[in-house]
């Protein structure tokens, strides 16, 4: 039996993006049906921006496959309020390129999950699932928070090490 009925999958990278496919491949193994819905063109460094003043084009193109003439965050209001889809699990994501440290705000990726988050934090509960359970937190806070080790993200990180360690990640630790 599969964990989940319906995942929306989002990327920043374009509907073209084989990343994106193999995903989809993969989630399957994970719910009964994966619904693309991915910007038509590459939206990288689009952070939560969403698209005004005009309406958003989509077209699918294939089963459960859709592009959106618009942002990442455009991505996840289409699915989540176009799509007349009750969706278990949001996924943004798998990205051709790498979100660290302070770059990651900018990120079409990151601004999609965040987009993904918001309503259930406005509805007041948000569901944490894991491999054999369900578990529903009140959620009455606008705080979602992110961060690296140290600050330039390479704590940790052996083909590219931080020339700092360990005294940047306790400097930067000691801001919070």
């Amino acid at each position: 039996m599969k964990k989940f009925k319906n995942i929306l999958l989002v990327n920043d990278d374009g509907y073209e993006s084989e990343a994106i496919k193999l995903t989809k491949v993969l989630l399957l193994n994970y719910a009964e049906r994966v619904v693309i819905a991915s910007p038509f063109n590459k939206m990288s460094g689009k952070s939560s921006a969403i698209t005004i003043g005009k309406e958003i084009e989509f077209k699918e193109v294939g089963e459960d496959y859709y592009y959106v003439k618009g942002t990442p965050v455009d991505c996840v209001f289409f699915g989540l309020y176009c799509l007349n889809i009750d969706f278990d699990l949001v996924v943004s994501g798998v990205n051709e390129g790498e979100n660290l440290s302070y770059d990651s705000i900018y990120s079409g990726t990151i601004g999609a999950a965040l987009e993904a988050l918001r309503q259930p934090l406005e509805n007041g509960s948000i569901t944490i699932s894991r491999v054999n359970a369900h578990t529903v937190y009140p959620a009455k806070f606008q705080l979602v928070a992110a961060m690296n080790p140290c600050r330039c993200g390479h704590l940790g990180n052996h083909e590219l090490e931080c020339a700092r360690a360990p005294l940047c990640a306790e400097e930067y630790q000691n801001k919070i």
